[in-house]
């Protein structure tokens, strides 16, 4: 994908703060706030834009928390979800 100044611009801003409004993207694309949505939703459709919410475990109630980063080809990850899926009580996969 092909980012213009614009999108190269809005990401900057939420690498900054990702909380960063929509309002406060326009004011530093100089873009409207409606001209805003479409370049994110296409970022976050491309996978160029990954929006992640850390959650502690203990505001869900769990005792106890895992967590597993992988890195693998694209062409490899059905086979990863289906062997991560397998496991034993698994409470949550993306």
């Amino acid at each position: 994908m092909d980012l213009g100044d614009g999108d190269q611009s809005l990401l900057s801003a939420l690498a900054r703060d990702g909380r960063t409004s929509r309002p406060e993207l326009a004011a530093t694309t100089n873009w409207s706030d409606s001209a805003v949505r479409h370049p994110i939703a296409t970022l976050r459709r491309t996978g160029a834009l990954n929006c992640l919410v850390d959650v502690p475990s203990a505001a869900l109630r769990f005792r106890a928390e895992a967590r597993i980063w992988m890195t693998v080809q694209p062409s490899q990850a059905p086979w990863w979800q289906r062997r991560c899926r397998s496991t034993p009580k698994p409470h949550w996969w993306s």
